[in-house]
């Protein structure tokens, strides 16, 4: 939903650039932090992530971002496609270093401890309770135009995934083969780490800073190919792109 409504926001927004981009992407963080459950327990309200009402507020600059605090993670992402039109979007994660520090004997997995990010908040949409799936930020991504299979990408990046899969995304759109839109500079709103500021923008080397400065954000610079924007994989028109920032490989 955070991907779908940051595109389809800034679509409709009179400014297209990276700060709007990130503006965009903060509020709608906010917005899954505070609403985002299982869909089981708590009915989805689409209207109120795509709906018209909502998507114009937030191109006019509206919906007021607040603080959302995941817990951290460890993930990995693999992507495949084939000229049938078959595609996978894989994504694994532990969501902690060593998961839940439950090793299951026979087959030597290692159990995730997603359960972490329920909210012990009495009344919160994702509230702890029996039978509940907790709410994550993975985000396997498949992509089709006019029905057929256009590309597929995923990532590992925290509560970052939206923001890393919006930026390649539009590199692809913009007409670059995979390898190219994975290896472009990046930048992250609040970064991988939750416990950094919503205001500011970590950005690497090339990343146009004066648009975010400009929404008014703060912007820190990372080195060239740095790990805190993600690792993203991308299968796109059949060509494959693996991330240079990370030990993959594209074939």
């Amino acid at each position: 939903m955070l991907l779908l409504q940051a595109l389809a926001a800034l679509d409709r927004s009179a400014r297209q650039d990276l700060g709007t981009l990130a503006r965009l992407l903060r509020a709608g963080m906010a917005q899954r932090a505070a609403t985002l459950a299982d869909p089981r327990h708590v009915p989805f309200d689409r209207a109120a992530w795509l709906g018209d009402e909502r998507l114009d507020a937030l191109a006019r600059d509206e919906a007021a971002p607040a603080a959302g605090a995941p817990a951290t993670g460890d993930t990995i992402a693999i992507v495949a496609a084939d000229d049938s039109g078959l595609a996978v979007s894989l994504i694994q994660s532990l969501f902690g270093g060593f998961g839940a520090h439950v090793l299951e004997p026979e087959t030597g997995i290692l159990l995730h401890c997603r359960g972490a990010a329920f909210s012990l908040e009495p009344g919160h949409p994702n509230e702890l309770a029996p039978g509940k799936r907790p709410a994550h930020t993975l985000l396997p991504l498949v992509v089709e135009r006019d029905g057929e299979l256009a590309g597929v990408l995923g990532t590992m990046g925290g509560q970052a995934h939206a923001q890393f899969m919006a930026q390649v995304l539009l590199h692809l759109l913009d007409g670059d083969d995979a390898a190219t839109a994975v290896a472009r500079p990046r930048w992250v709103v609040g970064g991988i780490d939750p416990e950094r500021p919503v205001t500011e923008v970590q950005a690497e080397p090339g990343v146009p800073a004066d648009d975010l400065r400009a929404a008014g954000f703060e912007v820190t610079p990372l080195p060239a190919r740095s790990e805190h924007v993600g690792h993203a994989q991308a299968v796109w028109r059949l060509e494959p792109g693996s991330d240079p920032r990370a030990d993959g490989r594209a074939r």
